[in-house]
């Protein structure tokens, strides 16, 4: 569990799901090649930008990705970011959303959409206020 870490650069690969962001922990300039899951009622940030290079970001309940500064997620082999939520829930309320007013841009490549592994419904939704 990276919990009040900073990664900064490099790449990050292995088992998908070992490594868990928590807490105030940020991804500074890195590119996945692994699923990194965000437990629920969590959150993290990215700093310099975030490549998928087959990699993905598992939102469970109630978690956030949160964006510092003007930033863009890109994709070098395609990447996913996942909602997911209890099975059977309505709603869960997970996001991506800045730390404090900027923009977003997402590339070519990404996907973002519910997590067809625990389906609980729910819409997805992208926020660009602060």
């Amino acid at each position: 569990t990276a919990q009040g870490s900073i990664i900064l650069r490099g790449r990050i690969e292995g088992e998908p799901g070992r490594l868990l962001m928590s807490g105030s922990s940020i991804l500074d300039g890195v590119t996945l090649a692994t699923r990194v899951t965000v437990p629920t009622s969590s959150s993290f940030r990215i700093r310099n930008g975030l490549t998928l290079d087959g990699g993905s970001v598992l939102l469970t309940n109630n978690s956030t990705l949160h964006y510092d500064g003007n930033q863009s997620i890109t994709a070098a082999a395609g990447g996913q970011i996942l909602f997911a939520s209890p099975a059977g829930s309505a709603n869960n309320n997970n996001s991506i959303a800045p730390w404090g007013a900027h923009a977003l841009t997402i590339g070519a490549g990404v996907t973002i959409r519910p997590d067809a592994t625990t389906p609980g419904g729910g819409t997805i939704s992208l926020s660009n206020t602060a």
